[in-house]
């Protein structure tokens, strides 16, 4: 059998999806050498996803969730002429063809908070008025669809007119560097000796970190010693760094670039 897994969300910046993406294609080469796995990947991405003889690379110049990717995005997957085709995320090229075609949906943010997607005018009302209608298309249309939690799969068993066999939860996993038995490293430099609270994260409008700034910023008068370490991809930063400026916090609240997973584990680990 030939299975096209569409792994354009893993990019040389680590994201959820990157993370889950990346996880799931290694995590099925270390059960499966029989079947004949095709990945599509971003072309980008400096370093090969698997490294094993049934699995394959193509290389594509645009992004799993980009309007170029919906028009034109079925000329690459259906050059492969796979048996299933599986995108991890939730939009599907119009003219696709393989035998069954199976979809990730993560959330129905974009469905039911367009609004919050983007802080950028333009970007939302690309979401709203384009990209939105395809991701209904996409789980309907579906042979079956993968819900990464029951939340998600109630919130589109209620939106759309699905029968409920049409979605199975799986849940994602945890890397093993997350486990307790793991070796702690170094904390990060900015953390070390410090009370602090974290947030992990990218700094899109549905994440709420200015909400989270401010309600910070009434705990600083009863906690000057306190910190809020803020860690994610640095979109939003310079908008937010002010927010902390007008607040007169800007001396408890810090940004870092990215952490390693280490680092990530003892902030999660140390953080109040």
């Amino acid at each position: 059998m030939k299975i096209c897994i569409d792994a354009r969300e893993v990019r040389e910046v680590t994201t959820g999806l990157g993370r889950y993406a990346l996880n799931l294609v290694r995590g099925i080469a270390a059960i499966d050498r029989k079947n004949e796995y095709v990945l599509l990947r971003r072309a980008s991405y400096p370093y090969p996803l698997v490294i094993q003889e049934n699995f394959t690379e193509v290389s594509v110049p645009y992004g799993i969730s980009t309007v170029r990717n919906i028009f034109t995005g079925a000329e690459v997957i259906n050059a492969i002429q796979a048996d299933i085709y599986h995108a991890l995320f939730h939009l599907v090229p119009i003219g696709v063809r393989a035998k069954q075609i199976v979809v990730t949906l993560h959330d129905l943010i974009w469905k039911d908070h367009p609004g919050l997607s983007y802080d950028v005018f333009w970007r939302r009302q690309l979401v709203h008025n384009v990209v939105c209608p395809f991701i209904g298309k996409a789980i309907t249309t579906a042979d079956h669809v993968i819900a990464i939690s029951e939340s998600t799969r109630q919130a589109a068993l209620a939106r759309y007119p699905l029968p409920p066999d049409h979605i199975t939860v799986i849940h994602h996993g945890v890397d093993p560097v997350f486990y307790a038995g793991t070796p702690f490293p170094c904390m990060p430099e900015i953390c070390e000796g410090r009370r602090f609270i974290f947030s992990l994260g990218n700094s899109r409008p549905y994440k709420n970190i200015p909400r989270l700034i401010q309600a910070f910023s009434a705990i600083v008068p009863h906690h000057p010693d306190l910190f809020l370490v803020i860690c994610g991809r640095g979109d939003g930063y310079s908008s937010l760094v002010q927010l902390a400026r007008n607040l007169g916090i800007a001396q408890n609240v810090r940004f870092t670039k990215q952490l390693s997973d280490a680092e990530v584990r003892a902030c999660f680990a140390n953080a109040l």
